[in-house]
C-alpha cells in the first residue's frame, strides 16, 4: 500500500535530513582519520568499502546492484602507513581505520539475524556504531617488500589484546572503540594508537 501524501512528504524530508547529516558526519570523520595518521607520521595509502562493492559505474543501472553499494562509507576501511620503502624494515607501520556506522551490517550478524541477500534496511536489527583499528608493524627486517607482505598477511585476531604475528616479520593488533567516543575526543584516538605502538614487540 502506498503511503499517504503526508507520509510521503515526511519520508522525503527525513531522507533529505539524513543525507545532510551523513555528509556532515563524514566531513568531520575523514579529517579525523587524516589528523590521527599525520600525528603518527603516517600518510594515506588507500580506502575501500568493507562489505559492499563500490558504487555502480556510470553505465550500470543502480538497481542491478545492492543499493547498499551507494553508501560506500557506511562500512569502510581507511588505511595509512609509514614505510621506509624497498624491503620491509623494522619500524614500518600501517594503520587501518575500520568505520562501521552500524556493525549489525557485518556478514556474521546479518546471518545470525536470518538476513539473506540484499538486507532490508528496515528489518535488519540495528547494531552499534564503532571504529575498529587494525594496527600493523614490522617486527624484523626483510622477508619481502611491505606491499608484498601486506598482500599475504592476515588480519589481527580480534580476541587478542596483545601484538601477535599476522605474517612473517609483521605483527598486528586490534582495538575497538565506540564511534561517539572518537567524535567526542579525537585526541584520545591518537593516544590509544600511540600507546599500542610503543609497547614491546611480542616474541
Amino acid at each position: 500500500m502506498n503511503p499517504s501524501k503526508e507520509q510521503a512528504i515526511e519520508l522525503v524530508e527525513n531522507v533529505r535530513i539524513a543525507h545532510r547529516l551523513s555528509v556532515g558526519f563524514y566531513q568531520r570523520m575523514m579529517p579525523t582519520f587524516d589528523a590521527a595518521a599525520e600525528a603518527l607520521d603516517c600518510e594515506f595509502w588507500y580506502w575501500e568499502p568493507v562489505f559492499t562493492a563500490r558504487p555502480a559505474a556510470s553505465g550500470t543501472r543502480p538497481t542491478r546492484k545492492w543499493l547498499w553499494d551507494m553508501m560506500p562509507l557506511f562500512a569502510s576501511r581507511h588505511v595509512y602507513r609509514k614505510v621506509a620503502g624497498g624491503p620491509l624494515q623494522k619500524g614500518d607501520v600501517a594503520l587501518s581505520f575500520c568505520l562501521y556506522l552500524d556493525d549489525g551490517f557485518k556478514p556474521e550478524k546479518r546471518k545470525a539475524a536470518g538476513a539473506k541477500g540484499d538486507p532490508d534496511p528496515v528489518l535488519l536489527p540495528a547494531g552499534a556504531s564503532v571504529l575498529e583499528l587494525e594496527l600493523y608493524r614490522a617486527s624484523a627486517d626483510g622477508g619481502g617488500t611491505f606491499d608484498a607482505i601486506w598482500d599475504k598477511a592476515g588480519a589481527p585476531d580480534t580476541k587478542q589484546a596483545a601484538w601477535h604475528a599476522v605474517h612473517e616479520n609483521l605483527q598486528g593488533c586490534w582495538l575497538s572503540m565506540p564511534l561517539a567516543d572518537v567524535v567526542h575526543d579525537p585526541d584520545g584516538l591518537v593516544t590509544a594508537i600511540r600507546q599500542q605502538l610503543v609497547t614491546p614487540l611480542s616474541e
